[in-house]
C-alpha cells in the first residue's frame, strides 16, 4: 500500500518532528555551548572540539547552532569517571 502525502504536509510534519526533537525537556535540557562548557567545566573550545571528535553527540546538523542534550553530557562525563 502506498501512501499519497502533499509536500506541503510533509514539510509541516517533518517541522514538527524536527521541533519535538529539539525541544528538551526540564529534566533533560538542551544546553547551548556556554552553557554545556559550564556544566562540564570545560572551555567553549574543548568542547567544539570534543563534538568534532564524535566524543560527544550534538542535537541537529553540523552548520546549525550547536546544541547538546544535559543528558549526553553526563553520560559523557560517566565515561570518563569510569562509571
Amino acid at each position: 500500500m502506498q501512501v499519497k502525502i502533499d509536500p506541503d504536509e510533509l514539510k509541516e510534519l517533518v517541522r514538527e518532528v524536527v521541533r519535538e526533537q529539539l525541544a528538551g525537556t526540564e529534566d533533560d535540557p538542551l544546553l547551548d555551548a556556554e552553557e554545556a562548557a559550564a556544566h562540564l567545566h570545560f572551555s567553549v573550545q574543548r568542547v567544539y572540539d570534543l563534538v568534532a571528535q564524535g566524543r560527544i553527540e550534538r542535537v541537529g546538523p553540523k552548520g546549525t547552532r550547536l546544541l547538546l542534550r544535559r543528558s549526553t553530557l553526563d553520560a559523557f562525563l560517566a565515561r570518563r569517571r569510569g562509571s
